[in-house]
């Protein structure tokens, strides 16, 4: 008798209206609904677990998070500053001894390959491999393989925004994790089709619950990044979305509370534009308890934040009689003013919401986090 098992989150942040005094905080997390995998049995939180045959015994669990991040920081590359690797792993191979360079490699373009098929089947555009998400995502599979858990936050207590943005990333990101237990064989060409099975019953997901599929189909992602770890009989798959669309100068990832500074940056197509921005606050992370996994909630955005809105010409305001603070030239080119609001030392997550057309629904395109110390 084999089974698995799947788990879906989904904690895209709603958009912010266009001059509005009172932009969401996000949507409540989604569970999935499950789907019709040919090799195995899916339980998704909502629904109880079917046994199903298969070549071993093992448990899948998936998730997914609708919530966006960076991939880099540099103003010409999209990575500026060192990143505070303290939040990630030490390691992104400890625990693979099956698993070679060359094994990921083949199976991570294997994996890009189903998914850009995917994506051609749903009319959105390609994505591309990105090394800064393929590592930050190793770092989090392993990390869940090793100690046997799946969530979105890391043992440690971070969530998906900070291991980017302390990694050096700057970019939106959506996450996919999938976890497969009791694995009897280690071959890589049989981990290659779990794997595979694996994302095949996220795509597999249908509408209203299907947090994964919208993940692997948004079509505002320009990127991807795969994180797969195998420690014993445990795997683990985590996969990273991304959307390209803002660069930013360097700037300082450690302040102290009450800092005020300028964040300056630019769109990369000069056509699309800032709608507005969401600064976010939170308690430094504490280690979570393995045996009592926190809420799928728990590692989305935090409830407390400011907006910002792009400053208006002189005569114009927005309902609350504001112009706006956001600062914006010429060639895409803006500067947020920025206020580390709260005495407390914490976490300050910086959310940029731009869309194409006037028209079109704005979506997140960054989500930058900054260290508050006193």
């Amino acid at each position: 008798m084999n089974k698995n098992s799947s788990a879906n989150m989904n904690l895209a942040p709603v958009h912010p209206s266009h001059r509005s005094l009172h932009p969401s905080k996000g949507p409540p997390s989604s569970e999935a609904v499950e789907g019709q995998p040919q090799r195995g049995t899916r339980r998704c939180l909502s629904t109880e677990t079917k046994p199903h045959a298969r070549r071993s015994s093992f448990r899948v669990a998936a998730l997914s998070l609708a919530l966006w991040l960076f991939a880099s920081i540099f103003v010409n590359t999209g990575s500026g500053g060192k990143g505070e690797q303290e939040t990630m792993s030490n390691t992104a191979h400890a625990g693979r001894s099956q698993l070679g360079e060359a094994d990921l490699k083949e199976i991570r373009a294997q994996l890009l390959k189903l998914v850009n098929q995917e994506r051609a089947m749903a009319h959105v555009p390609p994505l591309v491999l990105d090394d800064l998400a393929n590592r930050v995502a190793d770092a989090h599979a392993l990390d869940m393989a090793t100690n046997k858990f799946l969530s979105h936050c890391g043992r440690n207590g971070s969530k998906p925004y900070h291991r980017y943005s302390f990694a050096g990333g700057i970019h939106s990101l959506s996450e996919n994790v999938s976890a497969l237990d009791k694995v009897r064989t280690t071959n890589p060409a049989d981990l290659a089709k779990d794997l595979t099975y694996m994302h095949a019953t996220m795509h597999a997901e249908v509408p209203p619950d299907d947090g994964h599929r919208r993940n692997i189909l948004a079509p505002h992602h320009t990127h991807v990044g795969f994180g797969i770890a195998l420690h014993d009989d445990t795997l683990r798959l985590a996969e990273e979305y991304i959307g390209k669309y803002i660069e930013v100068v360097p700037f300082k990832q450690r302040s102290t509370p009450r800092d005020r500074f300028f964040l300056r940056g630019r769109l990369l197509d000069r056509k699309h534009i800032l709608r507005s921005v969401e600064i976010f606050y939170e308690p430094f992370p504490r280690p979570i308890d393995l045996a009592s996994l926190p809420p799928l909630s728990a590692c989305g955005l935090p409830p407390t934040f400011v907006t910002l809105y792009p400053r208006l010409p002189d005569g114009e305001f927005y309902i609350d009689g504001r112009r706006g603070t956001i600062e914006l030239g010429t060639a895409g080119w803006f500067a947020l003013p920025v206020e580390l609001f709260k005495d407390e030392p914490g976490i300050y997550t910086i959310v940029f919401w731009i869309s194409k057309t006037p028209r079109e629904k704005p979506f997140a395109a960054t989500s930058i986090c900054i260290k508050s110390e006193k």
